[in-house]
């Protein structure tokens, strides 16, 4: 392998300067990865070939993993593209949920689930292992970013009544009114954060922490927390007292329709240009009215995907469940830097009271 590329798999694969022959794919199951022995080479390695005509290196992954392994994948991630002399890789992940048994086949003679850092016995493709190598290390940088990005969105908005004001495609500004007051520079391994006037490189949790403390010198917190002491929540995290979809909440109509309206714009980036909600006849069609999970729901079943998913995983509420939270719980919009625009008052109604005791709601 004579470089190996990170970056968007759409403009990767599309750069006609790519020479794209064939795919692999590393897969996960249990924390070990698979090695397949290939037969004609007499080796270990990771399973993909060469792209068919008409097929994308996505199929190509896909195919070739169910004919070597007899594996299901799904859900691929793309991780970058390995670059030979000749040819070039495109290199994805999958985990899998559930493992499938081996069928031997002209190729493959057998099958590994490979710890990390365990010896392999026998000849090992030395790329296949640069490769999981390289994987390891992506993935580490991008958890780092998400738990950047997750903590400096909950840290602001749970400090700060702010407008967030995005450029659409790279740079996120914290605003009060027409004074920005911290700013963020996306990149694909690091971020950078202007306080004041200081530009300052964050790619870990540490560095984060002081950044904290010099916004807090130069902003002084005004986001007072939501009340707590007549809370309801729902079984799916939700402050029901503080939903617009709960009949017992105690909104004004007119309030619960501008409520909806906030809703729209915080989820929405189409919603700004749409025409607004303006009865409550309006508002129920998109947001169906709710008495609350402990009454069984309006339906008084309890049938909400939400509960269905929370019986199918063995607890009886969603925030119980060591999955929690994910993308079939309904915990509101994910705390992520974004290029959007999502007014204070936006943040306030539309997103802080559907995240479970995240903003101290």
């Amino acid at each position: 392998m004579l470089e190996f590329i990170c970056g968007n798999e759409k403009d990767i694969i599309n750069n006609p300067q790519n020479n794209i022959k064939t795919a692999f794919v590393i897969v996960e199951y249990e924390n070990k990865f698979m090695l397949l022995y290939n037969k004609y080479h007499k080796h270990w390695e990771l399973t993909g070939g060469f792209i068919e005509q008409g097929e994308s290196p996505k199929e190509c992954a896909i195919r070739e993993c169910k004919e070597e392994s007899n594996q299901k994948i799904e859900n691929l991630t793309f991780i970058g593209l390995a670059k030979y002399e000749k040819i070039d890789a495109v290199i994805y992940y999958s985990h899998l949920s559930e493992k499938l048994t081996f069928i031997e086949n002209n190729e493959i003679e057998k099958i590994m689930w490979w710890k990390h850092g365990d010896k392999i016995n026998g000849n090992v493709e030395k790329d296949s292992i640069e490769l999981i190598e390289k994987y390891k290390s992506t993935m580490d940088k991008n958890i780092m970013m998400r738990k950047v990005s997750e903590e400096i969105m909950c840290f602001m908005r749970g400090n700060f009544v702010l407008d967030e004001i995005g450029n659409s495609v790279d740079e996120l500004a914290f605003r009060e009114k027409e004074d920005v007051i911290f700013k963020i520079r996306i990149y694909t391994d690091h971020y950078d954060f202007y306080v004041g006037n200081d530009c300052i490189p964050v790619k870990d949790l540490e560095t984060l922490e002081s950044i904290k403390l010099r916004i807090m010198d130069q902003k002084k917190p005004n986001r007072n927390p939501f009340p707590t002491d007549n809370a309801v929540y729902a079984d799916c995290g939700h402050r029901c007292d503080l939903c617009v979809h709960y009949t017992k909440a105690a909104f004004t109509e007119e309030f619960r329709i501008e409520i909806g309206n906030r809703i729209e714009r915080a989820y929405n980036p189409k919603a700004n240009d749409a025409k607004p909600i303006n009865s409550i006849q309006e508002l129920y069609k998109i947001r169906p009215p709710c008495d609350g999970c402990q009454k069984g729901g309006i339906s008084k079943k309890y049938d909400c995907y939400q509960m269905k998913c929370a019986a199918e995983n063995g607890v009886d509420k969603c925030i119980h469940c060591t999955k929690y939270p994910c993308d079939k719980a309904c915990v509101g919009l994910p705390p992520e830097i974004h290029t959007r625009v999502i007014l204070a008052d936006d943040v306030t109604w539309g997103i802080l009271p559907f995240v479970y005791k995240q903003y101290g709601n």
